[in-house]
């Protein structure tokens, strides 16, 4: 039996182990379930207004992210949270973690990314140039670079050397807000989703646009490429999640079933279940192969069915790739 978020799901994440889900709800709680079983193992409480972002470490803490402008770290064995830090100076609408869980990157409506350092809990560098809020941030997965994607009313996406504040990248398309960046498992290149019902792929190194993948008929809300860089999955506004082929730019699967908009995707480890969390307070964990959701905290038990349609043919704002040359970055490369 787990017991549901009472409002909307506004981010999921996955452990790296693939056993649980991390979601977090504009019901200000971080609830962690079992993938297996369904059942809710612990519920983290502690922000004051809803819970924008959650990820997981790859050592097995949870940070979360809030509109009451904190970010904060749990252990999730005491249930309890070990580190806040406050420093962004209004709500923070994304978070991540690099790699080697040493830093806690964020972004917030103040238009600021900023880094943290895990262990002191202090900001290390703040990456200031957008001028609307910040609403989606990946790092890449040498721990180096930052991607950011705003709602800053530019059409670009651009890159800066932090050490001298220099913009040395800019990729233009999107036509309206960047809503969701993630970058691929190989560094290589970053995904977007915008209000203009796109996702794109851009080349890191170029700046160039590769791909366009069309077919959402709203605001694509939340993308992830999956752990073998060869699909890509999206959520959106208009109810579903779908998955892309990557070297193709063809949609290989809408998975149907939502009543509300999705708001957030992630993958497991093995690439073959997707998991979204939606406005209509539901998490679901959809089997790739088989097209099968389960659905999370419906009511208060876990619900199966069939998905529909699950094989199916087929004011501008800006994302930002911040180029991080961080300290530990250079250091490992100078090693």
């Amino acid at each position: 039996m787990l017991q549901a978020h009472t409002d909307t799901v506004t981010a999921v994440s996955v452990t790296q182990d693939g056993r649980f889900i991390v979601s977090g709800s504009t019901d200000k709680c971080v609830r962690i379930c079992d993938v297996g079983t369904g059942c809710e193992v612990r519920q983290l409480v502690g922000h004051t207004e809803t819970v924008t972002a959650v990820t997981v470490t790859p050592d097995g803490h949870v940070v979360s992210a809030s509109r009451d402008g904190s970010v904060r770290m749990w252990d999730v064995a005491a249930g309890r949270d070990v580190r806040p830090v406050q420093g962004h100076t209004c709500p923070v609408k994304a978070v991540t973690v690099t790699p080697d869980s040493r830093h806690v990157v964020s972004g917030s409506v103040d238009n600021s990314v900023q880094i943290w350092d895990v262990t002191t809990g202090r900001v290390v560098r703040k990456l200031q140039g957008h001028t609307g809020a910040v609403l989606t941030v990946s790092v890449t997965p040498d721990g180096c670079h930052v991607v950011s994607g705003s709602e800053d009313k530019s059409v670009r996406m651009r890159a800066w050397d932090v050490a001298t504040g220099r913009g040395v990248r800019k990729l233009e398309g999107h036509t309206r807000t960047v809503t969701a960046v993630n970058v691929s498992p190989d560094g290589r290149h970053v995904v977007s989703g915008s209000d203009d019902k796109s996702v794109r792929m851009w080349d890191i190194a170029t700046g160039r646009e590769l791909r366009r993948l069309e077919g959402h008929t709203d605001t694509v809300t939340a993308v992830i490429v999956t752990p073998d860089g060869r699909h890509v999955v999206s959520g959106s506004s208009d109810k579903t999640v779908r998955i892309w082929d990557v070297e193709a730019g063809l949609e290989l699967c809408k998975l149907e079933g939502n009543t509300r908009a999705v708001l957030a995707v992630s993958v497991t480890p093995d690439g073959r279940q997707v998991v979204s969390g939606s406005a209509d307070n539901s998490v679901h964990v959809w089997d790739v192969v088989s097209c099968r959701m389960r659905r999370l905290g419906v009511g208060s038990r876990l619900e199966t069915s069939f998905a529909r349609g699950c094989i199916d043919e087929h004011s501008d704002d800006v994302a930002k790739a911040w180029f991080v040359r961080l300290q530990w970055c250079r250091a490992r490369q100078a090693s």
